[in-house]
């Protein structure tokens, strides 16, 4: 009863691909989902942060710092939030690698992703339980100066030239392309040329 999508990825013969789809799936019924947008908008945004700390017998702590998006467009959700999750935290040019890392050493690792349908970009880094404040707040104050925009241009071409790698990833596996198309289908997600325009 639910809906199917079926993908097929490789060199093929459409029409004997198709043949055989219509002879096994004689009774399925093709219809056209909605397109409504799938983004998920935070009904409201929490002011005061929701502190969880959890204990386990370990050396490093974990730490996991996550922010809803509020009152994005599609497009930014799609692209802005990305470009800004680079600048922020996408590798050794980021601003929390540098920061807090190499300047401050107070974590092994640290990165930023952006989870675009959940509005939610999240922060993770493994510390020493006894640096939590300091590289929380080190944290906060690299996410004040991004949103002060004290970032350049050479951060935005950067997270830009990284963007385009991730995305040129996706074609050197099968599991990439099919998540690249059911966005597509799902999502209403721009293909790969429009993504490179």
């Amino acid at each position: 009863n639910d809906i199917i999508d079926i993908f097929v990825i490789g060199d093929v013969n459409e029409r004997l691909v198709r043949k055989a789809i219509e002879q096994n799936f004689v009774n399925i019924k093709t219809l056209k989902k909605p397109t409504d947008s799938h983004f998920i908008r935070p009904k409201k945004v929490r002011v005061v942060p929701k502190k969880v700390i959890e204990k386990q017998k370990i050396n490093q702590s974990k730490l996991c710092l996550g922010f809803k998006i509020d009152k994005m467009t599609d497009f930014e959700l799609r692209y802005v939030l990305n470009v800004y999750s680079y600048i922020l935290g996408g590798g050794p040019d980021s601003k929390l690698f540098k920061t807090v890392r190499e300047e401050n050493s107070l974590c092994y690792y640290i990165s930023s992703s952006a989870q675009p349908l959940n509005s939610i970009l999240t922060i993770n880094a493994g510390i020493n339980k006894k640096d939590f404040t300091n590289t929380v707040n080190l944290i906060k104050k690299e996410v004040a100066n991004m949103k002060k925009g004290k970032f350049s241009d050479d951060d935005i071409i950067k997270a830009k030239i990284t963007y385009v790698n991730s995305l040129k990833e996706l074609e050197d596996s099968p599991q990439s392309l099919i998540s690249l198309y059911a966005g597509m289908e799902y999502l209403n997600s721009d293909n790969m040329d429009q993504r490179f325009v």
